[in-house]
């Protein structure tokens, strides 16, 4: 019984972006700037994709679920591989974001792997789901602002 699970930083990222986790106590609204890289992939004609399963009822939308968990899964995984720091899924699209330690050089360029690589593993995640998607992403590097503008129950999130 004495027994505690502990989390690593790494472990925790796939729930919480690690500049969060790495932040210090905040006791009210803030703004932070750092240089970084943002990415956004999204799935290209999302629209149509949910339409067609939307045609099959309840099982159409489980099947969706089930296959828009395993591509966000799968995504999530390769940006925490390459160091990125996953802030949301949002609809069909994931942002992530390199925080620059060091050099901006350095950041760009896990950040320009990461989406190759993501590129390189939809075709494996179509063979697996039986359904064609095609996906964009995006860069942009440069100073990031990261706001805190509220809480729960007097903590700020």
């Amino acid at each position: 019984m004495g027994e505690t699970n502990a989390f690593s930083v790494t472990d925790l990222s796939r729930y919480v972006p690690r500049h969060l986790l790495m932040a210090e106590a905040l006791e009210s609204p803030n703004a932070r700037d750092f240089e970084g890289v943002a990415m956004m992939v999204d799935i290209a004609g999302f629209t149509e994709l949910t339409e067609a399963f939307a045609r099959e009822g309840v099982a159409g939308a489980e099947r969706l679920s089930t296959i828009l968990d395993r591509y966000f899964g799968r995504m999530t995984g390769i940006a925490i591989a390459h160091g990125g720091d996953v802030l949301d899924i949002a609809g069909d699209a994931i942002r992530v974001i390199w925080k620059c330690d060091a050099a901006l050089d350095e950041a760009a360029l896990r950040a320009v792997q990461c989406g190759l690589q993501m590129q390189r593993v939809l075709p494996d995640i179509i063979v697996e789901t039986g359904v064609h998607m095609r996906q964009r992403v995006s860069l942009a590097d440069g100073k990031l602002r990261h706001l805190t503008v509220g809480g729960i129950g007097g903590e700020v999130v």
